[in-house]
């Protein structure tokens, strides 16, 4: 007999004994014959057995409803998403614990709330189209909206939905909600970096492990003129020129392996075949075995880069010859006075070794420099240009120099002042000269004034004239009360010596002659003609001819005063007669060497 009989047999059997045991009471058992006794009892038996069997297959029942509660318990309420039932009209029937934990409440707290009170504000346009829909089709819909936990916190949710019939036969809801907060991150930080994948103004390329190109961005096209598709599926190694050689990508495919990235500058050689200059960072991009799966390049176009360091390279080369071989002493400092550059004159000027100066103080250099030059230095670093003309420095062993000096301030690329450039030209030499010609026209100026002599000089090259006080004296006149023009000695002669005078000094200075003699009458300022006797030195270039004349005029010691210009006029026009008055004196003759 199975389980389901001995349940349907179990009433006819109860049935039974009461009749037995009611009907005939303890009095039946004593009429009872041995054969009837016996089937009771045998039946009593059976139906003991019979019971017990139906109890242990109910207490078995209820070891598995146990287990299957524990396993719903499980299912349900430990399950990783939260399981909600909800009426048609947004309100929590029933919720499991993961629910609870979502939301901030207990299981029981969630009973009776409604749905919109765990939804942000912002987000309930979203559920209740989400409704509608589901109420409209039947069909399970999902959404992702925010939303916040019993202690203000917010998370992003997927709700998926079902619609159900509860017990009452009334339209519900069956509503699994899980968080999604981490995935939606990782979806924007996938989509930042999307974004700046595509957008970067470096290029990226990813390859394979062998080198294939998989993926690259628009930056990669600007800069290597391929586009995607034409990139897709190559080896990188289309992209090189012939400037590395294998070496060269074994070293990097080493730091590789060693240190999961490489970086350094690559020639590779665009689509039009321009090779130009790239920085490169390779990462790559191992399994959790370790093993290289993919590689990651990142670079730029440092070609601009490169020309501009070669056009600096090539500046600071000629920066240094300008400086080294100037004509003049230079050097160019840094804002502690350290030496940069230096030119040759430099080292020749202050009497120093030809060394390398570079990086040494330039105070340790010259140990005895003064402070008042010291200060100068520190205006010149302020901004301010100081110049001398002249300034005597005591060295060391006790000798003076004479150095005219310039300092001007040299700023850099921001704009901002690098160092001062101090400019030196050693006069001492021009100085002694100085002395030595000071000195000499010192006896020069005693010696005119000892001399009886007109002392005069013409430059002819620049058509200018010197008179010397005596020379002024001579004719009367202070020094400098006439214009000392170079034909003033034309216009004080006497008119009949003009022509003779002018053939004498033409001639005499287109010879090759260095001296000359004349005589000659020069005007008085009082009227009356001195007879004066000149003579001059011509100086010549290389080429003979006359650049300057110098010379003396002395009045000639054998004539006095001579006739005036009206007596002059006179001979010229009436003869021998007289008819000025006021002057008086007899004539000489004019004699003259040349």
């Amino acid at each position: 007999m199975n389980p389901s009989e001995k349940r349907t047999a179990a009433p006819a059997l109860r049935s039974d004994a009461e009749t037995i045991v009611g009907d005939s009471g303890c009095a039946a058992y004593e009429t009872m014959s041995p054969e009837v006794m016996w089937h009771t009892l045998h039946e009593l038996r059976a139906h003991q057995i019979e019971l017990e069997m139906q109890n242990e297959e109910l207490r078995q029942a209820q070891v598995e409803m146990e287990a299957s509660k524990e396993r719903y318990f499980d299912l349900y309420h430990l399950a990783p998403v939260g399981y909600l039932t909800m009426s048609k009209v947004g309100v929590v029937l029933d919720a499991n614990l993961t629910a609870g934990t979502l939301l901030g409440l207990a299981r029981g707290g969630l009973v009776k709330q409604s749905i919109y009170r765990f939804i942000v504000k912002d987000d309930h346009v979203v559920y209740h189209l989400h409704r509608k829909r589901l109420v409209e089709t039947g069909d399970p819909l999902a959404c992702e909206l925010r939303m916040v936990r019993q202690g203000g916190t917010t998370f992003w949710a997927r709700m998926e939905a079902s619609t159900v019939r509860d017990e009452s036969g009334d339209s519900a809801f069956r509503v699994v909600i899980s968080d999604i907060t981490e995935r939606k991150h990782a979806g924007a930080r996938l989509q930042l970096a999307a974004c700046v994948f595509s957008h970067a103004r470096e290029g990226i390329m990813v390859t394979a492990a062998d080198g294939t190109i998989v993926e690259v961005n628009r930056a990669f096209t600007r800069i290597t003129g391929y586009s995607r598709d034409e990139a897709l599926g190559r080896n990188s190694r289309f992209l090189a020129s012939d400037r590395q050689n294998q070496a060269f990508y074994a070293a990097a495919w080493r730091a590789l392996i060693k240190d999961g990235y490489w970086s350094g500058e690559v020639w590779n050689r665009r689509k039009d075949g321009e090779v130009y200059a790239e920085m490169q960072t390779v990462s790559a991009v191992p399994d959790v075995q370790g093993t290289i799966q993919q590689l990651v390049t990142l670079f730029s176009d440092i070609t601009a880069i490169k020309r501009a360091e070669e056009a600096l390279a090539a500046s600071e080369e000629l920066r240094r010859l300008f400086i080294e071989y100037a004509p003049a002493g230079l050097a160019m400092f840094d804002c502690n006075m350290r030496y940069l550059y230096t030119s040759n004159h430099w080292f020749a000027d202050h009497g120093l070794d030809k060394c390398d100066l570079y990086g040494l103080s330039h105070y340790d250099v010259f140990p005895e420099i003064p402070e008042q030059w010291k200060e100068f230095h520190r205006r010149g670093l302020a901004g301010e240009v100081l110049r001398s003309e002249g300034d005597h420095f005591e060295r060391l062993d006790g000798s003076v120099k004479w150095v005219r000096w310039e300092i001007r301030p040299w700023y850099n690329g921001q704009q901002s002042i690098g160092g001062i450039i101090i400019f030196t030209e050693d006069i001492t030499a021009n100085k002694k000269a100085e002395g030595a010609l000071r000195e000499s026209e010192e006896r020069l100026s005693l010696l005119l004034r000892g001399t009886q002599d007109g002392f005069w000089d013409w430059n002819l090259l620049r058509n200018e004239v010197y008179y010397s006080p005596r020379w002024w004296n001579m004719i009367g006149y202070a020094d400098g009360e006439l214009d000392a023009d170079p034909d003033l000695w034309r216009s004080l002669m006497h008119p009949d010596d003009l022509d003779r005078v002018n053939s004498v000094f033409t001639t005499e200075l287109a010879g090759a002659r260095d001296s000359f003699e004349v005589e000659f009458r020069l005007l008085h300022k009082d009227g009356h003609y001195l007879n004066i006797i000149s003579c001059g030195n011509i100086l010549r270039d290389e080429e003979g001819k006359a650049k300057r004349v110098s010379g003396s005029n002395r009045i000639a010691l054998h004539a006095g005063v001579l006739e005036t210009p009206c007596e002059s006029d006179k001979k010229s026009n009436a003869g021998n007669d007289s008819q000025c008055s006021g002057a008086s004196g007899g004539e000489s003759e004019l004699d003259h060497a040349g």
